[in-house]
């Protein structure tokens, strides 16, 4: 499958001005089975995959927001992206997103923005932290889905596998969590996409997605070289970190490093 990273700087909380966002894609080739009335689509080598956002929906409010309410990493060019009966009767608003993506290509630390924000705009993720709010992305028709373990079954030591809409914004710091703050908000900053995919030369050429799995973090990122207060943080395209490396990717140990 296709692995790709994408992340934000912060310290994390919601008490800072400043995120930076990048995300990691990751390849997984497995079995497939597609939605009735959906075209698959093939995919050569380095094509664009193109990532869609949809919306932000929590169970605790069951109010849901476009995805732009909160603000995210734009591109240059916002525009409504629903392509297909599916998307346009699913009543969500899809639209572009800044990431990029190509098939069976492997990134790593992958820097999406650096924003400054307002307390304002601080406010928004706060709220929606609070509100166990989750984000929705679409790839190639497949909604982002969050995996999950619990310990179950007949016998000591069953895993069973679950998985959820979407992934969570982020998370509040509590006592069962001794390196996070309790009541502090975090963000995640740093996702991870997993996008499955399908071959059989026999039937078609190329490759078709199957599945979009998203791995999400809080991460305190540490530039290598700080960035300088008064520099225009849309001129950075590429940042070097002590915390994200091809060779040192983030785990859940990042996550609640505060």
């Amino acid at each position: 499958g296709i692995n790709a990273e994408y992340m934000g700087i912060s310290n994390r909380t919601m008490n800072k001005s400043f995120l930076l966002s990048l995300l990691l894609l990751s390849l997984l080739s497995i079995s497939y089975a597609y939605l009735p009335g959906v075209a698959p689509k093939e995919y050569e080598v380095a094509d664009e995959v193109e990532v869609k956002v949809v919306s932000l929906d929590s169970i605790q409010t069951q109010l849901p927001y476009e995805f732009y309410h909160l603000p995210f990493c734009r591109p240059d060019n916002i525009e409504p992206s629903a392509e297909n009966i599916g998307e346009v009767l699913s009543g969500d608003r899809v639209e572009t997103s800044a990431y990029q993506i190509q098939m069976l290509t492997t990134e790593a630390c992958k820097l999406l923005c650096i924003q400054r924000y307002t307390p304002q705009e601080l406010s928004l993720f706060t709220e929606a932290i609070q509100d166990e709010y989750y984000v929705n992305m679409l790839i190639d028709d497949f909604p982002a889905a969050t995996k999950y373990y619990s310990v179950s079954g007949p016998n000591e030591g069953d895993v069973t596998t679950h998985y959820v809409k979407g992934f969570p914004l982020g998370f509040v710091g509590s006592p069962d969590n001794p390196k996070t703050e309790p009541n502090v908000k975090y963000v995640n900053n740093h996702i991870r996409f997993v996008v499955d995919y399908h071959k059989e030369p026999k039937e078609f050429q190329g490759y078709r997605i199957v599945g979009f799995e998203v791995q999400a973090f809080s991460v305190k990122h540490h530039p290598v070289e700080p960035i300088k207060p008064n520099v225009d943080l849309k001129q950075i395209k590429k940042i070097e970190l002590h915390s994200c490396t091809p060779l040192s990717p983030v785990t859940h140990v990042l996550c609640v490093d505060t």
